[in-house]
């Protein structure tokens, strides 16, 4: 319970100092898409990244100071995770829930990565990797250990959630990006827009990251 309270306390201090962000680029879909369904559900994209910049990057900055240590790097595969699963196996649930919640958190990325960018597999191959890989060197310059276990928990979460919306797309047809209305002539226009005010989020939160450490 103590890290659901810590978890949920990261995401209401994400979402306080994303909220300019967070409702600018409502404004800008709002004003973009024809159908508020798209609005909502480009949106939610925001919240979902927002919430696991939160987790994985609002609670190591407090009591840490902002070095480049190349000792806290651990570039072996599945070396930590070994040890996880062995500490699981002999009765600690906490390693047991280090690597589900590894997994878990990003699963929702890879659901709404997927209904906003569309099926493109190798683009969503990139992003899974990309994405928990620059919260991991953010992690090592703070001065905590960069893990490619995670990296790894990451990329698999993603793609989880990628293929649960696949299948959810064949069962019950769900449209996706390329279905996506806009007002401008071009469709893909609100979403050049997204991606903009995505960055600028991620590197506001940066910036609020190392201002806090």
């Amino acid at each position: 319970m103590s890290a659901i309270k810590i978890g949920l306390g990261l995401i209401i201090n994400g979402m306080i100092g994303a909220a300019p962000l967070l409702l600018l680029a409502l404004a800008i879909l709002t004003f973009s898409l024809k159908k508020k369904t798209d609005v909502i559900t480009i949106f939610l994209e925001f919240v979902v990244v927002e919430c696991i910049i939160s987790l994985t990057l609002l609670g190591i900055l407090h009591d840490s100071e902002v070095n480049w240590n190349m000792r806290n790097v651990n570039f072996l595969p599945f070396y930590s995770t070994w040890d996880c699963w062995k500490g699981a196996l002999s009765g600690d649930l906490s390693y047991f829930i280090q690597i589900v919640g590894n997994i878990l958190i990003f699963v929702p990325f890879g659901i709404i990565y997927r209904q906003v960018h569309g099926a493109g597999i190798k683009k969503a191959l990139v992003v899974a990797f990309l994405f928990p890989f620059g919260i991991e060197i953010f992690q090592c310059i703070a001065g905590r250990v960069a893990d490619a276990d995670d990296i790894i928990c990451n990329f698999v979460g993603t793609m989880f959630g990628y293929y649960i919306h696949a299948y959810a797309s064949f069962v019950w047809k769900l449209p996706v990006a390329t279905e996506i209305k806009t007002r401008s002539i071009k469709g893909r226009d609100c979403l050049t827009c997204f991606k903009v005010v995505w960055m600028g989020l991620y590197l506001c939160l940066i910036v609020r990251l190392v201002t806090l450490g």
